[in-house]
């Protein structure tokens, strides 16, 4: 029998209820582990050191700029070159990746965020608000609107299926005070807490369901 002529399985139930995603835009290995940062993820360690929680690292090929990079997270594929010349100017996403499929399979997914995810999937969100991340000299209120959100969201898990969150606070800080910018710990505090008050609902949602 050939390759073509094999029946692809499609399942109907799924392997898990809900996923969250948070992207913290600039976010290197050394923030998280170096002794010059690593004390700043107070949540985050205490979760590690319970085991709920594990960190790696992952090497990415160019270009880094945010719309190949998005690109190869949903689809799994090397960005291309060519994208950099679509970086402001995105278009909606043809090619195959996981959020068209989830959206297809009728899952409720909402964004917020960097607004480069909503011109790529213009019709995939259920909800959605996005940020600019060409403003680099705002540091914070680019991620208190996102954030905002977190607290209605987690009290009320039953109206979202999956969480895209992309935050671009630290990207904004390296472009503006460099990689050893005053404001970066305060900025890795401040995701701690994000992160936290995302896992401590998601664990308590594993054992209600």
């Amino acid at each position: 029998m050939n390759f073509y002529n094999l029946q692809i399985q499609i399942f109907h139930f799924r392997f898990i209820d809900k996923f969250v995603m948070v992207i913290v835009d600039a976010l290197r290995v050394d923030f998280l582990f170096s002794p010059k940062y690593s004390e700043n993820w107070v949540k985050l360690r205490s979760y590690m050191n319970l085991k709920s929680a594990t960190c790696s690292a992952s090497i990415v090929q160019p270009p880094t700029v945010t719309l190949p990079r998005i690109k190869a997270i949903v689809s799994g594929r090397n960005p291309k070159f060519v994208d950099i010349l679509h970086n402001v100017n995105a278009e909606t996403m043809v090619d195959d990746n996981w959020v068209t499929r989830l959206v297809n399979h009728k899952w409720k997914i909402q964004f917020y965020g960097d607004d480069t995810w909503i011109k790529l999937f213009p019709k995939s969100f259920q909800a959605y608000e996005g940020t600019n991340s060409f403003y680099v000299n705002d540091f914070y209120e680019v991620d208190e609107n996102v954030t905002r959100y977190i607290s209605t969201l987690m009290t009320s898990p039953d109206t979202w299926d999956g969480l895209i969150l992309h935050y671009l606070g630290l990207d904004h800080i390296g472009h503006i005070e460099g990689l050893k910018g005053s404001s970066i710990p305060k900025k890795i505090r401040e995701m701690d807490e994000v992160i936290h008050s995302i896992l401590e609902v998601l664990v308590c949602l594993l054992f209600m369901f």
